[in-house]
């Protein structure tokens, strides 16, 4: 499974104007899929850190 927090319709990395969903959201997505976890292979991805800086790709990240 793979994770994304783009707004659709998405914008590839070295494009600019990307937006990314609210945290709420993808907390949502990663908690959901967390429960499927022994069964399956959670990988996520981030622009986070293009959009709204390293920090903030930190603190999300310890989420």
């Amino acid at each position: 499974m793979n994770i994304e927090d783009l707004v659709m319709s998405k914008r590839y990395g070295h494009l600019k104007g990307k937006l990314i969903v609210p945290v709420e959201e993808i907390v949502k997505k990663l908690i959901a899929t967390n429960e499927a976890r022994k069964k399956i292979l959670i990988i996520a991805r981030t622009d986070a850190r293009l959009v709204d800086g390293f920090d903030f790709l930190i603190e999300i990240t310890l989420i």
